[in-house]
């Protein structure tokens, strides 16, 4: 019984109704994207029913079990298994883990979903949400090459320092030759980048503690968009307005965007007042890997002194023209006053495109352009707002450029080879079975 109150809660939570909402248990920290999601209904639910202990205790078994076992996870995104298959499989592997009915439920909602592809990062995202929960700061530190005993106690030492009274500090340590001879240090959202030498690492801690006292810290933000990650460098980025690069084409103008597309992974880049928002190209590029090449990328380039931008800004699409009509210029200032500030919080914009008939056209940049709740934005966000204040409005649309339509359309050319290619094995797996 408690199995099916447990996966009812869960359902519930994913209503999009703001009173249903109202009732879920706030999670320790935000998290975003359908994972977030995903996380967030399973910590209501489990503290309503008590049960985030058990829990806790659940996903670090999965995420150990899904590590040391890639062909459990391969079989969990194989296209091939049923849905009844899958779980199946995870019936089993509640037997043999001892899973809990909640997290059983869990996993077996996402199956219904067709989710499973999303597995590993859920369980990500819910092991960082639980060690929030338990008063841990995560702590993660990269270096070029392996840190030798003395020196990972000396930091060990000094990063100590960054936890709060009451918080456990963990510190997990990997080795990335990419970043060339330095250390990065990622403290919950803050991370900073530090330029070390042989000679350095035989220093004392104190040495060290001064060196990250100086160095420069990037915070980072998730957004909606679960692909897109916004970066803080307590630094202004641009005098006023915003920057999209949506290709490395369009990065002629701006150094620091030409160097962060160089790093393998990268799709779009997004410039506002304080923050830089990078679009990775799809799920399957893990964070953690392209991370560091980020940060080094951006602190590298500001301690240069370079001008992020290079040419003179051009006047904003949404500035109000002399031959703008009353309507136009009523929608450009409702967007630069109310709509923008709130859309550049979750690292996108929105730029005017035109106003034809009563449908406003605008252009998503950022975060924003590839979010998948992007349509919602539009229509229940921005088209509410437009026409609550000038009735005139009678619909919102977003603006595609030929690059957006040619991408679009190589991608349905793909999906429908992918579907095509899927149909042919189903086939042959028929024919097999007949024969059989």
């Amino acid at each position: 019984m408690a199995n099916f109150l447990a996966l009812g809660h869960l359902r519930r939570c994913f209503s999009t109704s703001a009173r249903l909402y109202q009732g879920m248990v706030q999670a320790p920290i935000q998290v975003f994207g359908l994972e977030g999601r995903y996380a967030s209904a399973l910590y209501s639910a489990a503290s309503k029913q008590k049960q985030l202990d058990v829990v806790d205790k659940d996903f670090q078994k999965l995420d150990k079990l899904l590590k040391s076992d890639t062909h459990l996870k391969d079989l969990f995104r194989n296209p091939i298994l049923t849905r009844e298959q899958r779980k199946s499989m995870v019936n089993e592997l509640s037997i043999t883990e001892k899973l809990s009915d909640i997290t059983k439920s869990t996993l077996e909602l996402i199956i219904d979903n067709n989710r499973e592809k999303r597995l590993s990062k859920f369980i990500q995202v819910m092991n960082r949400l639980m060690a929030s929960h338990r008063g841990e700061l995560s702590c993660r530190v990269t270096t070029a090459k392996e840190l030798d005993d003395r020196t990972r106690k000396e930091l060990d030492s000094v990063l100590q320092t960054f936890a709060q009274k009451g918080e456990k500090l963990n510190v997990e340590t990997f080795v990335n030759p990419e970043i060339m001879g330095g250390m990065i240090v990622e403290v919950g959202d803050r991370s900073t980048m530090l330029r070390l030498n042989t000679k350095f690492l035989q220093n004392t801690a104190s040495c060290l503690w001064n060196t990250i006292q100086r160095s420069m810290f990037i915070q980072t933000q998730d957004t909606p968009n679960p692909n897109s990650l916004k970066f803080l460098p307590g630094k202004q980025v641009l005098d006023s307005g915003t920057k999209d690069f949506p290709t490395i084409q369009s990065a002629y103008c701006s150094p620091l965007a030409k160097q962060l597309f160089r790093i393998e992974g990268i799709k779009s880049i997004f410039f506002g007042n304080d923050f830089i928002t990078v679009t990775k190209q799809h799920d399957d590029i893990e964070w953690q890997t392209i991370k560091p090449e980020i940060y080094a990328t951006i602190m590298d380039f500001y301690s240069t002194n370079l001008p992020i931008i290079n040419e003179d800004e051009q006047q904003p699409e949404s500035s109000i023209l002399p031959e703008d009509d009353e309507t136009t210029a009523m929608i450009k200032e409702l967007l630069d006053t109310r709509i923008r500030p709130t859309v550049q919080e979750d690292g996108g914009d929105v730029t005017f495109v035109d106003y034809v008939d009563g449908i406003v056209r605008l252009k998503l940049q950022g975060a924003c352009s590839s979010c998948p709740s992007s349509i919602i934005t539009l229509k229940s966000g921005i088209q509410n707002m437009l026409q609550f204040y000038i009735p005139e409005v009678k619909g919102v649309e977003q603006a595609e450029d030929i690059v957006d339509k040619r991408s679009k359309k190589v991608f349905e050319e793909f999906e429908q080879e992918l579907e095509e290619q899927a149909h042919t094995m189903d086939n042959k797996l028929e024919e097999k079975k007949q024969n059989a």
